[in-house]
């Protein structure tokens, strides 16, 4: 019997997961086969354990650091040998000329969400979107990333195995959509699915599971895993309503290792709430740029299978690069993948952290894949803290120069607008400034059954902010809104609740009604304002709603006083800037006062 490795040696860099086989002309699952390696260059990852579809045939080897090892396959008492060398890392130099390579960075082999199903497909596997993608010709990179909760670890190192054997120039990276899924409830009693899917790329592992440690411990051995919240504050398909990675909870070091990215346009009407989580994820302490996916499920994959893009700035079209890339947040989003921003700002390219100052210099140049007046940007914004817009510019060119100030501001990033609302968002800067403390405010609701609520901008009643029930949801007639709550009573509050109508999947199915034009009425921009007479109104708070899979708790410095007033200042519809919904009126389940402690 013909018996070898699948490779008779390996040269690559650090940080590469690569597949190896002991491959033969028979069957050799009659016998044990004994994979090992020395030293701390590199580990091995075997599926002989696993509980579905066990294989000793095949290893994942991650490149940990630079040097020489061997990796040995043993059967039946004969050795066979892969001599390896690990060089460090090739990183992008200091003033070196960079090109964009645009790229779809969610794909799935099947539509199949059923296991057994899945499992026993005769169709659809990583070879077919390989050689889709292959016969396409148009993307850069894509990545396989099919669902934990349905795939296994056969089908997973298919992924690894089945790349190697198609020649493309077309970098692929095997990985899977892995997932935390689990339901807590709120002070309400309504059920959330707080956690959600997570693409993973230069990993050897993936992982379905109830709770977040498991999860990290699966990456546990992938020190260069790069992982992307998929399609946060999607409806899910549950009846748990809109999910929420709840980052102000779930940023242990071990995730903010872990995840490098956020999925913004993605192919879904609704798509419109997923770009809020990135500046959510900022304030909390993630390094994270941002990814524009189709989340295709086959079989008409490729280039055209979503117009948005994610782009990779890097010297040159290779994997080792590509990842050095991912790794250093140099990839950015654009909805309509005609995009190529390239920004600096003192001199630092997009990705990097500043030397810290109070004046932050922007030089910006774009250019496009193709020749399409309609993605031409015509309006810029700029990003920071909290999500809040400081800056606006319209009638730029395609190279342009301006200047922020802040003594404050922990990151910036760029926000590119199209005549019809295609969204190009760029990857961060940071200033060196520490990011929020994510402690939750300790905090009581104060009891609204005496409590009464008006809106100003119609003059008609708003009972049901305070109703206690967030599945009744307040409707106003106008984009913005000014909703007065009567505590009847001084009292001493230090926060006011806010909590969006609550949507579930079935809903959408049963009306048939378009998840767009419906979140286009969440509040976006709001003040809160306070008074003891209701006539003299006090700023306390102002800024952005983000959170939309629950009630968000907006706090301000503690105060007493009667009259709580609510302004919308703009909706969702508005701050997306898609003309269709710009106008759509507010609306709002719950409004809730809360004291301290």
């Amino acid at each position: 019997m013909n018996i070898r490795l699948s490779k008779e040696k390996i040269e690559t860099f650090c940080g590469d997961v690569v597949a190896l086989q002991l491959i033969a002309d028979k069957d050799l699952s009659y016998e044990p086969i004994t994979w090992s390696t020395e030293g701390e260059v590199l580990s091995v990852k075997g599926f002989a354990d696993d509980e579905e579809f066990p294989f000793r045939n095949g290893v994942l080897l991650t490149m940990k650091q630079a040097g020489t090892a061997t990796v040995t396959a043993e059967y039946l008492g004969k050795r066979y040998d892969c001599p390896v060398t690990v060089r460090p890392a090739r990183t992008l130099a200091e003033g070196e000329p960079i090109e964009f390579f645009a790229g779809d960075f969610h794909d799935h082999t099947t539509t199949l969400h059923n296991h057994d199903q899945f499992v026993a497909r005769d169709k659809d596997f990583p070879i077919d979107y390989l050689n889709a993608v292959k016969k396409d010709g148009r993307l850069a990179f894509g990545v396989i990333s099919d669902h934990a909760i349905v795939t296994n670890a056969r089908d997973f190192f298919r992924g690894f195995t089945d790349n190697d054997q198609v020649s493309s120039d077309t970098v692929i990276f095997p990985g899977t959509e892995s997932e935390v899924t689990f339901i807590e409830h709120d002070r309400f009693g309504l059920s959330h699915k707080n956690s959600g899917e997570i693409v993973c790329v230069n990993a050897n592992n993936f992982k379905f599971s109830r709770t977040w440690q498991p999860f990290w411990d699966a990456f546990s051995d992938a020190p260069f895993a790069v992982c992307v919240l998929a399609h946060p504050q999607v409806v899910g398909w549950d009846k748990n309503g809109i999910w929420n990675f709840q980052l102000h909870k779930n940023n242990t070091p071990l995730m903010k290792q872990l995840i490098k990215g956020v999925e913004m346009g993605q192919g879904y009407a609704g798509n419109m709430l997923y770009e809020f989580i990135y500046s959510v994820a900022l304030d909390c302490g993630f390094k994270v740029s941002v990814t524009s996916s189709s989340d295709c499920h086959g079989p008409n994959w490729g280039y055209d299978a979503w117009p948005g893009k994610t782009v990779i700035m890097a010297p040159e079209k290779s994997k080792e690069m590509f990842l050095d890339a991912l790794l250093h947040r140099r990839f950015y989003a654009t909805e309509s993948g005609n995009v190529k921003l390239w920004y600096t700002v003192n001199g630092k390219i997009a990705g990097e952290t500043l030397p810290l100052t109070d004046t932050y210099h922007y030089n910006v140049t774009l250019d496009y894949f193709k020749d399409d007046p309609s993605t031409v940007p015509v309006k810029c914004q700029v990003i920071s803290d909290y999500g809040m817009t400081v800056k606006t510019l319209e009638g730029f060119g395609n190279s342009f120069e301006f200047t922020v100030t802040s003594e404050t501001a922990r990151y910036f990033y760029l926000r590119f607008v199209d005549a019809q609302g295609r969204k190009t968002w760029s990857a961060p800067v940071w200033t060196g400034r520490e990011g929020d403390d994510t402690t939750e405010p300790k905090v009581v609701a104060l009891d609204k059954k005496d409590m009464t609520a008006v809106d100003l901008t119609s003059g008609k009643d708003a009972a049901a902010v305070i109703n206690d029930d967030p599945m009744i949801l307040w409707e106003g007639e106008n984009p913005t809104a000014e909703i007065v709550i009567d505590m009847k009573k001084p009292q001493t509050i230090c926060a006011l609740g806010h909590y969006p109508a609550r949507y579930l999947m079935e809903y959408f199915q049963k009306t048939g009604a378009n998840d767009a034009e419906t979140f286009a009425r969440f509040a976006h921009e709001y003040e809160i304002s306070l008074s003891d007479d209701g006539e003299t109104f006090t700023p306390v708070a102002h800024g952005v709603l983000r959170i939309f899979g629950g009630e968000e708790i907006l706090t301000f410095p503690e105060a007493t006083a009667r009259y709580v007033k609510f302004r919308v200042l703009s909706t969702i519809g508005k701050a997306c800037d898609r003309p269709p919904y710009a106008n759509a009126t507010a609306s709002i389940s719950e409004l809730t006062p809360f004291r301290a402690e």
